[in-house]
């Protein structure tokens, strides 16, 4: 592993807690494991019909996943209770990429920095690493590297901060963008 930074067990149960009273959905990533919650069925709705997530049929229970590490949270509820909760969860912050759910990591835990401690691990300078990517989730990640593509179904406030729009993920934008920047 290169880097890990769990969520502070504070602020997990927070959210769990929070969720579980509110009987919101939530999918709870561990270490090894996931727990998913959903008494609403929007991890159904959304996640496996809209986005055709397929591995959340092996999900753990809860109390087994709470067990671990936990690496990220992702509570199901609108844009305007986020400030409230994560008021409450001082040492995480929120990337909302879908107007029904955030995914919530500690401080310092994001995609950016994964490129930062990936070219550390191999060695190689960051300015000549490329991400793409579509949804808020992905800002920091798309500023670090030092190509920043945002695809085509991007949320506009992503694609105003990235280096570069391609066309949508259906329409091969990783392939369109990869030969704009002469990579293949």
């Amino acid at each position: 592993m290169v880097t890990c930074q769990p969520i502070p067990k504070d602020d997990v149960m927070t959210c769990v807690e929070d969720c579980q009273k509110r009987g919101n959905s939530l999918i709870v990533v561990g270490r090894k494991d996931v727990a998913v919650v959903d008494p609403k069925g929007d991890v159904d709705r959304i996640f496996r019909q809209m986005l055709a997530v397929k591995n959340l049929d092996q999900a753990s229970p809860l109390d087994v996943v709470l067990q671990q590490d936990i690496l990220q949270l992702t509570p199901f509820f609108p844009a305007d209770y986020e400030p409230v909760l994560m008021a409450r969860m001082p040492q995480c912050v929120s990337g909302r990429w879908h107007p029904e759910f955030t995914d919530i990591t500690a401080n310092g835990a994001d995609k950016g920095k994964g490129i930062l401690a990936m070219a550390r691990h191999e060695g190689f300078d960051p300015s000549r690493t490329m991400a793409f990517g579509d949804g808020g989730n992905d800002t920091s990640m798309i500023l670090q590297a030092g190509i920043g593509v945002a695809m085509g179904n991007a949320i506009d406030d992503l694609k105003r901060q990235a280096d570069y729009v391609t066309t949508s993920v259906d329409a091969d934008g990783i392939l369109n963008a990869l030969r704009h920047f002469n990579v293949i």
